[in-house]
Protein backbone atom coordinates (compact mmCIF):
# COMPACT_ATOMS: atom_id res chain seq x y z
CA UNK A 1 0.00 0.00 0.00
CA UNK A 2 2.96 2.34 0.87
CA UNK A 3 4.32 1.67 -2.04
CA UNK A 4 1.54 2.67 -4.01
CA UNK A 5 0.33 5.66 -1.95
CA UNK A 6 4.04 6.78 -3.38
CA UNK A 7 3.71 6.22 -7.12
CA UNK A 8 0.61 8.13 -6.39
CA UNK A 9 1.75 11.27 -5.00
CA UNK A 10 4.26 11.08 -7.63
CA UNK A 11 2.21 11.04 -10.47
CA UNK A 12 -0.11 13.92 -9.14
CA UNK A 13 3.62 15.52 -8.65
CA UNK A 14 4.65 14.98 -12.28
CA UNK A 15 1.13 15.95 -13.66
CA UNK A 16 1.41 19.27 -11.76
CA UNK A 17 5.28 20.17 -13.25
CA UNK A 18 4.48 19.38 -16.86
CA UNK A 19 1.99 22.36 -16.84
CA UNK A 20 4.87 24.64 -14.80
CA UNK A 21 7.26 23.40 -17.66
CA UNK A 22 5.37 24.17 -20.87
CA UNK A 23 3.22 27.43 -19.70
CA UNK A 24 5.76 30.00 -19.56
CA UNK A 25 6.78 28.88 -23.37
CA UNK A 26 3.35 28.50 -24.71
CA UNK A 27 1.92 31.30 -23.09
CA UNK A 28 4.26 33.65 -25.39
CA UNK A 29 4.40 31.61 -28.56
CA UNK A 30 0.18 31.85 -28.59
CA UNK A 31 -0.39 34.88 -27.00
CA UNK A 32 -3.50 35.96 -24.30
CA UNK A 33 -6.01 34.93 -27.62
CA UNK A 34 -4.65 31.89 -28.25
CA UNK A 35 -4.65 30.55 -24.46
CA UNK A 36 -7.75 32.30 -24.01
CA UNK A 37 -9.40 30.41 -27.00
CA UNK A 38 -8.07 27.29 -25.70
CA UNK A 39 -8.83 27.38 -22.31
CA UNK A 40 -12.62 28.23 -23.01
CA UNK A 41 -12.88 25.30 -25.38
CA UNK A 42 -11.06 22.91 -23.18
CA UNK A 43 -13.08 23.82 -19.44
CA UNK A 44 -16.47 23.21 -21.83
CA UNK A 45 -14.97 20.04 -23.37
CA UNK A 46 -13.76 18.95 -19.80
CA UNK A 47 -16.94 19.42 -17.56
CA UNK A 48 -18.90 17.88 -20.89
CA UNK A 49 -16.32 14.95 -19.68
CA UNK A 50 -17.48 14.69 -16.35
CA UNK A 51 -21.07 14.33 -17.23
CA UNK A 52 -19.93 11.30 -20.33
CA UNK A 53 -18.12 9.41 -17.08
CA UNK A 54 -20.52 9.69 -14.71
CA UNK A 55 -19.05 9.34 -11.87
CA UNK A 56 -17.04 6.30 -12.91
CA UNK A 57 -13.83 7.30 -12.47
CA UNK A 58 -14.64 7.25 -8.32
CA UNK A 59 -17.11 4.30 -8.06
CA UNK A 60 -15.36 2.21 -10.32
CA UNK A 61 -11.90 2.25 -8.40
CA UNK A 62 -13.99 1.47 -5.64
CA UNK A 63 -15.64 -1.09 -6.90
CA UNK A 64 -12.56 -2.96 -9.04
CA UNK A 65 -10.65 -2.89 -5.50
CA UNK A 66 -13.44 -4.64 -4.12
CA UNK A 67 -13.12 -7.51 -5.99
CA UNK A 68 -9.35 -7.27 -7.81
CA UNK A 69 -8.78 -10.85 -6.63
CA UNK A 70 -11.95 -12.28 -8.17
CA UNK A 71 -11.45 -11.91 -12.12
CA UNK A 72 -14.51 -13.17 -12.51
CA UNK A 73 -16.51 -10.69 -10.80
CA UNK A 74 -14.04 -7.83 -11.70
CA UNK A 75 -14.70 -8.54 -15.45
CA UNK A 76 -18.17 -7.88 -15.68
CA UNK A 77 -17.88 -4.83 -13.32
CA UNK A 78 -15.36 -3.60 -15.46
CA UNK A 79 -16.96 -4.19 -19.02
CA UNK A 80 -20.51 -2.67 -17.62
CA UNK A 81 -18.60 0.14 -16.48
CA UNK A 82 -16.64 0.54 -19.42
CA UNK A 83 -19.56 0.85 -21.65
CA UNK A 84 -21.82 3.38 -19.61
CA UNK A 85 -18.71 5.57 -20.23
CA UNK A 86 -17.93 4.80 -23.61
CA UNK A 87 -21.53 4.97 -24.58
CA UNK A 88 -22.22 8.38 -23.01
CA UNK A 89 -18.84 9.35 -24.68
CA UNK A 90 -20.14 8.53 -27.97
CA UNK A 91 -23.66 10.06 -27.42
CA UNK A 92 -22.04 13.43 -26.17
CA UNK A 93 -18.96 13.43 -28.82
CA UNK A 94 -21.73 13.56 -31.39
CA UNK A 95 -23.77 16.42 -29.78
CA UNK A 96 -20.72 18.39 -29.74
CA UNK A 97 -20.43 17.81 -33.05
CA UNK A 98 -24.21 18.74 -34.38
CA UNK A 99 -23.95 21.86 -31.90
CA UNK A 100 -20.56 23.00 -33.52
CA UNK A 101 -21.84 22.76 -36.46
CA UNK A 102 -24.75 24.48 -36.05
CA UNK A 103 -23.51 27.24 -34.00
CA UNK A 104 -21.68 30.68 -34.09
CA UNK A 105 -18.59 28.40 -32.71
CA UNK A 106 -18.40 27.10 -36.16
CA UNK A 107 -15.20 28.46 -37.22
CA UNK A 108 -13.91 26.75 -34.52
CA UNK A 109 -14.70 23.77 -35.81
CA UNK A 110 -11.72 21.45 -36.09
CA UNK A 111 -10.46 23.27 -32.81
CA UNK A 112 -13.62 22.23 -30.92
CA UNK A 113 -14.00 18.62 -32.16
CA UNK A 114 -10.09 18.05 -31.67
CA UNK A 115 -10.40 18.90 -28.31
CA UNK A 116 -13.77 16.53 -28.04
CA UNK A 117 -11.82 13.36 -28.56
CA UNK A 118 -10.87 13.98 -25.04
CA UNK A 119 -14.38 12.18 -24.23
CA UNK A 120 -13.34 8.87 -26.00
CA UNK A 121 -9.89 9.10 -24.88
CA UNK A 122 -11.42 9.31 -20.90
CA UNK A 123 -13.36 6.19 -21.87
CA UNK A 124 -10.73 4.19 -23.63
CA UNK A 125 -8.19 4.78 -20.80
CA UNK A 126 -10.53 2.88 -18.12
CA UNK A 127 -8.04 4.78 -15.32
CA UNK A 128 -10.46 3.72 -12.87
CA UNK A 129 -9.69 0.42 -13.57
CA UNK A 130 -5.39 0.84 -13.13
CA UNK A 131 -5.77 2.70 -9.79
CA UNK A 132 -8.67 -0.15 -8.10
CA UNK A 133 -5.95 -2.59 -9.29
CA UNK A 134 -3.45 -0.53 -7.26
CA UNK A 135 -1.00 -0.32 -10.25
CA UNK A 136 -0.03 2.93 -9.89
CA UNK A 137 3.47 2.52 -10.79
CA UNK A 138 2.16 1.79 -14.23
CA UNK A 139 0.37 5.10 -14.51
CA UNK A 140 3.37 7.17 -13.20
CA UNK A 141 5.36 5.45 -15.59
CA UNK A 142 2.90 5.89 -18.76
CA UNK A 143 2.19 9.41 -17.44
CA UNK A 144 5.76 10.63 -17.30
CA UNK A 145 7.13 9.00 -20.48
CA UNK A 146 3.86 10.70 -22.67
CA UNK A 147 4.52 14.19 -21.08
CA UNK A 148 7.83 14.30 -21.49
CA UNK A 149 7.84 12.95 -25.48
CA UNK A 150 4.59 15.55 -25.64
CA UNK A 151 6.97 18.44 -24.56
CA UNK A 152 9.39 17.40 -27.20
CA UNK A 153 6.99 17.75 -29.90
CA UNK A 154 5.17 21.19 -28.77
CA UNK A 155 8.64 22.87 -28.75
CA UNK A 156 9.20 21.16 -31.77
CA UNK A 157 6.20 22.35 -33.82
CA UNK A 158 4.55 24.97 -31.72
CA UNK A 159 6.45 28.48 -32.80
CA UNK A 160 4.13 30.86 -33.79
CA UNK A 161 0.23 32.18 -32.59
CA UNK A 162 -1.14 30.08 -35.85
CA UNK A 163 -0.32 26.77 -34.59
CA UNK A 164 -2.96 26.63 -32.03
CA UNK A 165 -4.71 23.75 -33.49
CA UNK A 166 -0.98 22.13 -33.97
CA UNK A 167 -0.39 22.56 -30.32
CA UNK A 168 -4.18 21.16 -29.57
CA UNK A 169 -3.18 18.33 -31.53
CA UNK A 170 -0.04 17.47 -29.93
CA UNK A 171 -1.72 17.35 -26.10
CA UNK A 172 -4.51 15.15 -27.40
CA UNK A 173 -2.86 12.82 -29.13
CA UNK A 174 -0.45 12.65 -25.90
CA UNK A 175 -4.16 11.35 -24.40
CA UNK A 176 -5.50 9.31 -26.84
CA UNK A 177 -2.05 7.15 -27.51
CA UNK A 178 -1.41 5.97 -23.63
CA UNK A 179 -5.92 5.24 -24.06
CA UNK A 180 -5.47 3.06 -26.41
CA UNK A 181 -2.23 1.18 -24.79
CA UNK A 182 -4.43 1.34 -21.38
CA UNK A 183 -7.12 -0.50 -23.40
CA UNK A 184 -4.97 -3.00 -24.51
CA UNK A 185 -3.61 -3.91 -21.46
CA UNK A 186 -6.96 -4.01 -19.71
CA UNK A 187 -8.18 -6.54 -22.06
CA UNK A 188 -5.43 -8.61 -21.36
CA UNK A 189 -6.19 -8.25 -17.51
CA UNK A 190 -9.74 -9.03 -17.70
CA UNK A 191 -11.55 -12.71 -18.57
CA UNK A 192 -13.74 -11.61 -21.20
CA UNK A 193 -15.22 -15.54 -21.66
CA UNK A 194 -17.11 -15.14 -18.27
CA UNK A 195 -18.74 -12.46 -19.51
CA UNK A 196 -22.38 -12.91 -18.25
CA UNK A 197 -25.68 -11.16 -19.11
CA UNK A 198 -24.71 -7.14 -19.16
CA UNK A 199 -26.60 -5.60 -16.09
CA UNK A 200 -25.98 -1.62 -16.95
CA UNK A 201 -29.40 -0.64 -14.85
CA UNK A 202 -27.47 -2.16 -11.29
CA UNK A 203 -24.98 0.69 -11.28
CA UNK A 204 -26.65 3.62 -12.46
CA UNK A 205 -27.74 4.75 -8.82
CA UNK A 206 -24.65 4.92 -7.38
CA UNK A 207 -23.27 6.53 -10.15
CA UNK A 208 -25.70 9.24 -10.21
CA UNK A 209 -25.08 10.16 -6.50
CA UNK A 210 -20.92 10.02 -6.81
CA UNK A 211 -21.79 11.99 -9.90
CA UNK A 212 -23.69 14.88 -8.14
CA UNK A 213 -20.94 14.76 -5.86
CA UNK A 214 -18.32 15.33 -8.73
CA UNK A 215 -20.10 17.13 -11.26
CA UNK A 216 -20.75 20.01 -8.26
CA UNK A 217 -17.26 19.68 -7.25
CA UNK A 218 -15.66 20.28 -10.57
CA UNK A 219 -18.17 22.79 -11.34
CA UNK A 220 -15.70 25.75 -10.15
CA UNK A 221 -12.74 26.72 -12.32
CA UNK A 222 -14.40 24.73 -15.19
CA UNK A 223 -17.84 26.39 -16.14
CA UNK A 224 -17.29 29.79 -14.49
CA UNK A 225 -14.16 30.28 -17.17
CA UNK A 226 -16.92 28.94 -19.45
CA UNK A 227 -19.54 32.23 -18.20
CA UNK A 228 -16.24 34.47 -18.82
CA UNK A 229 -15.85 33.29 -21.87
CA UNK A 230 -19.27 33.83 -23.35
CA UNK A 231 -19.57 37.54 -21.65
CA UNK A 232 -16.41 39.28 -22.17
CA UNK A 233 -13.60 39.12 -25.11
CA UNK A 234 -11.00 35.86 -25.38
CA UNK A 235 -8.13 37.75 -24.21
CA UNK A 236 -9.17 38.30 -20.60
CA UNK A 237 -9.89 34.56 -20.43
CA UNK A 238 -6.92 34.61 -20.90
CA UNK A 239 -5.52 36.80 -18.55
CA UNK A 240 -8.16 34.59 -16.30
CA UNK A 241 -6.97 31.44 -16.97
CA UNK A 242 -2.97 32.20 -15.90
CA UNK A 243 -3.81 32.97 -12.65
CA UNK A 244 -6.45 30.16 -12.40
CA UNK A 245 -3.45 27.70 -13.80
CA UNK A 246 -1.22 29.11 -11.17
CA UNK A 247 -3.23 29.37 -8.46
CA UNK A 248 -4.29 25.09 -9.17
CA UNK A 249 -0.65 24.14 -9.32
CA UNK A 250 -0.35 25.84 -5.80
CA UNK A 251 -3.40 23.99 -4.25
CA UNK A 252 -2.13 20.46 -6.49
CA UNK A 253 0.76 20.60 -3.91
CA UNK A 254 -0.75 21.34 -0.81
CA UNK A 255 -3.53 18.01 -1.83
CA UNK A 256 -0.47 16.40 -2.77
CA UNK A 257 0.95 16.79 1.02
CA UNK A 258 -2.22 16.27 2.10
CA UNK A 259 -3.03 12.61 0.27
CA UNK A 260 -0.62 10.66 2.77
CA UNK A 261 -3.00 10.87 5.70
CA UNK A 262 -5.71 9.48 3.58
CA UNK A 263 -5.38 5.79 3.96
CA UNK A 264 -4.86 6.34 8.04
CA UNK A 265 -8.19 8.01 8.07
CA UNK A 266 -9.70 5.41 6.29
CA UNK A 267 -8.38 3.15 8.78
CA UNK A 268 -9.97 4.75 11.61
CA UNK A 269 -13.19 4.86 9.80
CA UNK A 270 -12.94 1.13 9.39
CA UNK A 271 -12.41 0.56 13.08
CA UNK A 272 -14.67 2.88 14.35
CA UNK A 273 -11.89 4.91 16.06
CA UNK A 274 -13.75 8.51 15.69
CA UNK A 275 -11.69 9.97 18.40
CA UNK A 276 -8.16 9.19 16.26
CA UNK A 277 -10.40 9.69 13.02
CA UNK A 278 -11.02 13.04 14.76
CA UNK A 279 -7.34 14.07 15.82
CA UNK A 280 -6.03 13.16 12.73
CA UNK A 281 -8.23 15.56 10.97
CA UNK A 282 -7.25 17.61 13.25
CA UNK A 283 -3.25 17.39 12.38
CA UNK A 284 -4.72 17.55 8.42
CA UNK A 285 -6.13 20.39 8.74
CA UNK A 286 -3.01 21.78 10.52
CA UNK A 287 -0.79 20.91 7.86
CA UNK A 288 -3.25 22.70 4.94
CA UNK A 289 -2.34 25.92 7.46
CA UNK A 290 1.24 24.77 7.43
CA UNK A 291 1.52 25.16 3.89
CA UNK A 292 -1.14 27.25 2.92
CA UNK A 293 -0.86 30.22 4.66
CA UNK A 294 2.71 31.14 3.36
CA UNK A 295 1.19 29.78 -0.08
CA UNK A 296 -1.07 32.39 0.08
CA UNK A 297 0.73 35.24 1.21
CA UNK A 298 3.50 34.13 -1.10
CA UNK A 299 1.18 34.80 -4.14
CA UNK A 300 -0.07 38.09 -3.06
CA UNK A 301 3.44 39.68 -2.57
CA UNK A 302 4.62 38.34 -5.79
CA UNK A 303 2.02 38.15 -8.13
CA UNK A 304 4.08 39.91 -10.67
CA UNK A 305 7.27 38.04 -10.58
CA UNK A 306 5.32 34.63 -10.57
CA UNK A 307 3.13 35.97 -13.70
CA UNK A 308 6.37 37.24 -15.51
CA UNK A 309 8.30 34.35 -15.31
CA UNK A 310 5.44 32.11 -16.49
CA UNK A 311 3.61 34.54 -19.01
CA UNK A 312 5.69 37.11 -19.79
CA UNK A 313 4.96 40.69 -20.26
CA UNK A 314 1.88 40.10 -22.42
CA UNK A 315 0.13 38.72 -19.11
CA UNK A 316 0.55 41.47 -16.74
CA UNK A 317 -3.08 41.66 -16.43
CA UNK A 318 -2.81 38.44 -14.72
CA UNK A 319 -0.87 39.70 -11.80
CA UNK A 320 -3.83 41.48 -10.10
CA UNK A 321 -6.42 38.80 -10.65
CA UNK A 322 -3.86 36.50 -8.77
CA UNK A 323 -3.70 38.65 -5.99
CA UNK A 324 -7.41 37.81 -5.55
CA UNK A 325 -6.94 33.85 -5.50
CA UNK A 326 -4.47 34.23 -2.72
CA UNK A 327 -7.68 34.38 -0.56
CA UNK A 328 -9.17 31.06 -1.94
CA UNK A 329 -6.23 29.12 -1.71
CA UNK A 330 -6.53 27.58 2.42
CA UNK A 331 -10.66 27.63 1.32
CA UNK A 332 -10.45 25.58 -1.45
CA UNK A 333 -7.94 22.97 0.18
CA UNK A 334 -10.46 22.79 3.49
CA UNK A 335 -13.33 22.33 0.80
CA UNK A 336 -11.45 19.45 -0.72
CA UNK A 337 -10.37 17.62 2.55
CA UNK A 338 -14.01 18.12 4.26
CA UNK A 339 -15.94 16.90 0.77
CA UNK A 340 -13.17 13.45 0.03
CA UNK A 341 -11.55 13.09 3.37
CA UNK A 342 -14.42 13.08 5.70
CA UNK A 343 -18.23 13.48 3.84
CA UNK A 344 -17.66 11.40 1.45
CA UNK A 345 -16.24 8.15 3.65
CA UNK A 346 -18.68 8.85 5.96
CA UNK A 347 -21.37 8.92 3.68
CA UNK A 348 -22.93 12.12 4.14
CA UNK A 349 -23.62 12.53 0.41
CA UNK A 350 -26.68 14.55 0.95
CA UNK A 351 -24.71 17.21 2.66
CA UNK A 352 -21.74 17.39 -0.07
CA UNK A 353 -24.45 18.15 -2.57
CA UNK A 354 -27.00 20.70 -0.83
CA UNK A 355 -23.35 22.43 0.43
CA UNK A 356 -21.89 22.56 -3.57
CA UNK A 357 -25.49 23.13 -5.20
CA UNK A 358 -25.88 26.42 -3.23
CA UNK A 359 -22.68 27.30 -3.73
CA UNK A 360 -23.02 27.17 -7.07
CA UNK A 361 -26.18 28.82 -7.00
CA UNK A 362 -24.27 31.92 -5.48
CA UNK A 363 -21.62 31.75 -7.48
CA UNK A 364 -23.70 31.74 -11.34
CA UNK A 365 -25.90 34.83 -9.74
CA UNK A 366 -22.55 36.93 -8.55
CA UNK A 367 -20.94 35.60 -12.00
CA UNK A 368 -23.59 37.09 -13.62
CA UNK A 369 -23.52 40.25 -11.46
CA UNK A 370 -20.16 41.01 -11.33
CA UNK A 371 -18.67 39.97 -14.46
CA UNK A 372 -20.16 43.16 -16.17
CA UNK A 373 -19.23 45.72 -13.78
CA UNK A 374 -15.36 43.87 -12.78
CA UNK A 375 -15.16 41.33 -15.83
CA UNK A 376 -12.30 38.40 -14.68
CA UNK A 377 -11.52 39.79 -11.15
CA UNK A 378 -15.61 39.78 -10.76
CA UNK A 379 -15.50 35.53 -11.18
CA UNK A 380 -12.48 35.33 -8.40
CA UNK A 381 -14.93 37.56 -6.65
CA UNK A 382 -17.93 35.22 -6.83
CA UNK A 383 -15.52 32.13 -6.28
CA UNK A 384 -14.27 33.70 -2.78
CA UNK A 385 -17.85 34.35 -1.98
CA UNK A 386 -19.15 31.20 -2.97
CA UNK A 387 -16.50 28.92 -1.40
CA UNK A 388 -16.98 30.47 1.45
CA UNK A 389 -20.24 29.80 1.78
CA UNK A 390 -19.56 26.45 0.93
CA UNK A 391 -16.88 25.82 3.86
CA UNK A 392 -19.31 26.89 6.55
CA UNK A 393 -22.25 24.50 5.45
CA UNK A 394 -19.72 22.40 5.39
CA UNK A 395 -18.04 22.64 8.66
CA UNK A 396 -21.99 22.70 10.01
CA UNK A 397 -22.35 19.55 8.45
CA UNK A 398 -19.22 18.28 10.32
CA UNK A 399 -20.24 20.04 13.56
CA UNK A 400 -22.69 17.49 13.70
CA UNK A 401 -20.50 14.38 14.22
CA UNK A 402 -19.70 16.07 17.59
CA UNK A 403 -15.79 16.10 16.92
CA UNK A 404 -15.15 19.34 18.89
CA UNK A 405 -11.74 18.94 17.87
CA UNK A 406 -11.93 20.64 14.63
CA UNK A 407 -10.26 23.23 15.32
CA UNK A 408 -8.29 23.50 18.19
CA UNK A 409 -6.03 26.45 19.89
CA UNK A 410 -3.03 25.46 18.19
CA UNK A 411 -4.24 26.49 14.74
CA UNK A 412 -3.78 30.30 15.96
CA UNK A 413 -0.28 29.69 15.86
CA UNK A 414 -0.24 29.30 12.31
CA UNK A 415 -2.55 32.52 11.86
CA UNK A 416 0.34 34.55 14.29
CA UNK A 417 3.02 33.41 12.31
CA UNK A 418 1.33 34.66 9.05
CA UNK A 419 0.68 37.82 10.48
CA UNK A 420 4.52 37.91 11.14
CA UNK A 421 5.38 36.66 7.37
CA UNK A 422 3.28 39.59 6.31
CA UNK A 423 4.88 42.05 8.85
CA UNK A 424 8.76 40.54 7.55
CA UNK A 425 8.15 40.92 3.56
CA UNK A 426 6.63 44.87 4.48
CA UNK A 427 9.35 45.54 6.11
CA UNK A 428 12.25 43.95 4.16
CA UNK A 429 10.32 45.19 0.95
CA UNK A 430 9.09 48.88 1.39
CA UNK A 431 11.35 50.08 4.46
CA UNK A 432 14.49 48.22 3.67
CA UNK A 433 13.99 48.35 -0.20
CA UNK A 434 15.50 44.63 -0.35
CA UNK A 435 13.75 43.61 -3.81
CA UNK A 436 15.61 40.11 -4.42
CA UNK A 437 12.94 37.52 -4.54
CA UNK A 438 15.30 35.01 -3.67
CA UNK A 439 16.61 36.99 -0.52
CA UNK A 440 13.13 37.81 0.29
CA UNK A 441 11.74 34.10 0.36
CA UNK A 442 14.89 33.16 2.31
CA UNK A 443 13.75 35.54 5.34
CA UNK A 444 10.26 35.07 4.69
CA UNK A 445 10.56 30.91 5.01
CA UNK A 446 12.72 31.90 8.33
CA UNK A 447 10.24 34.38 10.26
CA UNK A 448 7.30 32.14 9.19
CA UNK A 449 9.35 28.78 11.01
CA UNK A 450 10.80 31.02 13.73
CA UNK A 451 7.41 32.19 14.26
CA UNK A 452 6.23 28.25 14.73
CA UNK A 453 8.94 27.67 17.08
CA UNK A 454 8.27 30.41 19.18
CA UNK A 455 4.88 29.31 19.43
CA UNK A 456 5.94 25.76 20.25
CA UNK A 457 3.77 24.62 17.53
CA UNK A 458 5.24 20.96 16.03
CA UNK A 459 6.04 21.20 12.13
CA UNK A 460 3.51 18.52 10.55
CA UNK A 461 6.00 17.72 7.84
CA UNK A 462 8.10 15.60 10.13
CA UNK A 463 4.99 13.69 11.39
CA UNK A 464 4.17 12.68 7.77
CA UNK A 465 7.47 12.07 6.74
CA UNK A 466 7.68 9.19 9.75
CA UNK A 467 4.50 7.89 8.78
CA UNK A 468 5.85 7.10 5.18
CA UNK A 469 8.65 5.39 6.10
CA UNK A 470 6.69 3.08 8.62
Amino acid sequence: MKSNLIYSILNVFVSTIFPILIFPYISRVLGVEGIGSYNFYNQSITYLTLFSSFGINIYGVREIGKYKTDIIKRTQIAIELFMINFLNAIIFFTIIISFTINSSYSNDFYLIITLSITLLSNALSVEWYFVGMETQKYILIRSFIVKIISLFFIFLFVRSKEDLLTYVLIVILGLFIPSILNFIIFIKTISISTLNRLNLKQHLKFLFTIFLVEISFRYFGMVDTVILGIKEPKATVGYYSLSFSIFSIVCSFIRVSAVTMLPRASYYLKMNLMNEFGQLINNTIKFILFIGIPSSIGIFFWSDFIVLILGGESFKQSANILNYFSILVIITSLINMLVFQILYPLNQIKSIITSLFIGIIFNIFFNFLLIPLYSSKGVVISSIISHTLILLLLINSYKKLELSFFFSKEMIAYLYSGIILIITLIIFKNIFRINNIILQLIIGTISYLGALIIFKEQLFINQVLKWIKR
